[in-house]
């Protein structure tokens, strides 16, 4: 049974004959009931410390645990997020690398193109400076008949001796 202030202050003893200082006896009950209410007091509000460090600790425990899960949670999400990021890089690297292959594929069938059609210009100077060159010799030599029968036509002048010997010639 526990012992409160009250009960050591209401403690009542039978006198009996040769007993204790009946003053001293109960100024002894007061200073103890006075002790062991201020003990039952610091009790109580070590109990209540305690009970609300519990509590704290209690919340504590229960945000470090809170804490934790969202920093595994944290760590999860960068670690896929690292991964995201690293296909999206490697997605984006095949998609440039396909798009250089399409440009250089372009390129090149552009550049045989071109060469294609380079040559074929550079066959149609050659046929035409060919013409061009028949053409010219052509020219030349029909200006070299034109001369030439244009030098039989043309009356070549005699001088006069040889024009009269002609004529007495001519008429004998």
């Amino acid at each position: 049974m526990a012992l409160t202030p009250n009960d050591i202050q209401n403690q009542k003893f039978e006198s009996r004959m040769r007993g204790f200082d009946r003053s001293q006896v109960e100024s002894f009950m007061s200073t103890a009931s006075e002790e062991l209410a201020r003990v039952i007091g610091e009790r109580n509000q070590l109990h209540e410390e305690t009970e609300s460090l519990r509590r704290q600790l209690g919340e504590y425990r229960e945000r470090e645990k809170t804490i934790g899960e969202t920093l595994c949670a944290l760590r999860e999400l960068s670690e896929k997020m690292k991964d995201d990021a690293r296909r999206e890089g490697e997605l984006i690297l095949r998609e440039a690398r396909a798009k250089a292959d399409a440009l250089l594929d372009q390129s090149r069938s552009e550049a045989a193109r071109l060469e294609a059609q380079i040559s074929e210009i550079r066959m149609e100077r050659d046929n035409f400076e060919d013409r061009l060159r028949l053409l010219i010799d052509e020219h030349q030599r029909l200006l070299i008949r034109r001369r030439q029968s244009a030098e039989w036509k043309v009356p070549v002048q005699v001088p006069v001796q040889v024009a009269v010997d002609s004529k007495k010639r001519a008429e004998s």
